[in-house]
């Protein structure tokens, strides 16, 4: 869950900058990858559950490790995305 929720940050970031710096994709096509394709690939509801799972086993420092690193490196990798499609 970790890694497929990282790798579709990184797609999500990408898709939405090739929408910004090029007509590569118009409005349809940015809705289907992002909400379509990233929505259905990512899996936020497992990882609610992996989450309540760690917090019902009383695994505190788990819990706040993988969630505090799922955000954040959700958040970089949107941004690697986007960056790396102002290099192209």
């Amino acid at each position: 869950t970790f890694v497929v929720n990282i790798i579709g940050c990184f797609i999500m970031g990408a898709a939405l900058g090739l929408a910004e710096h090029s007509l590569w994709l118009d409005r349809d096509w940015r809705a289907f990858v992002t909400a379509g394709f990233c929505g259905g690939f990512t899996t936020f509801s497992s990882f609610s559950n992996e989450g309540y799972i760690l917090l019902q086993n009383k695994e505190i420092l788990r819990f706040a490790t993988y969630a505090s690193l799922s955000f954040f490196l959700g958040l970089l990798a949107v941004f690697l995305g986007r960056a790396i499609t102002k290099l192209i």
